[in-house]
């Protein structure tokens, strides 16, 4: 046997623990599970550092979006342009709706919030669901000058994410013979070829 039949089985048998063995459903690897427990760690590391007197109330939206880049990239809403640009839009829209309304009534706040995401996403042509949730946040952890979280936590740990999903995908598809963003989703619609 020479080395690099060695390699071959121990890939295979790699592929084969982590890919191929769909332990969590029909569509959840082993490998997928663990690279987005690394992201939501890393996302709350990021807001420990950049809120430090908060909560990491950023987190839930943008483990939303974690979850979409590791098990369902192929999906539009989790193109790069929609998970960056659907939550910095949406935290932008959020702390829009602090600086013109207030804090005095928080329905009428987190309402205007959601609406005013909900149309920059569409203008912006990057709709991301898990946007909507950021701009709720962004209404409950902001006052009207804290515009900077708009850029940390939100923007640049999106991006670190999607950074962190493309070098996972990467992995896959180069040692592993897996590449889940070629794969069509379960109901054959949404493809990413239009990324």
């Amino acid at each position: 046997m020479r080395a690099r039949d060695l390699g071959r089985g121990t890939n295979d048998w790699l592929a084969d623990i982590l890919v191929r063995r769909r332990m969590f459903g029909p569509s959840i690897t082993l490998f997928e599970v663990i690279a987005c427990v690394i992201a939501v760690g890393g996302l709350t590391a990021l807001n420990e550092w950049a809120v430090p007197e908060g909560v990491p109330l950023a987190v839930p939206s943008m483990a939303a979006t974690a979850a979409l880049l590791f098990i369902q990239p192929n999906l539009t809403i989790a193109r790069t342009w929609n998970a960056i640009g659907g939550q910095t839009v949406s935290a932008t829209a959020g702390w829009l709706a602090v600086v013109a309304l207030g804090e005095g009534h928080p329905w009428l706040v987190m309402g205007a919030a959601v609406g005013m995401s909900l149309v920059l996403m569409s203008l912006t042509r990057c709709l991301h669901p898990p946007g909507v949730a950021t701009a709720v946040i962004m209404v409950g952890m902001t006052d009207p000058t804290a515009w900077e979280h708009i850029f940390v936590p939100i923007a640049l740990g999106t991006s670190l994410v999607v950074l962190w999903a493309w070098l996972v995908h990467g992995f896959e598809a180069l040692w592993l013979g897996h590449d889940p963003r070629e794969a069509p989703a379960e109901d054959g619609t949404h493809r990413r070829d239009d990324a």
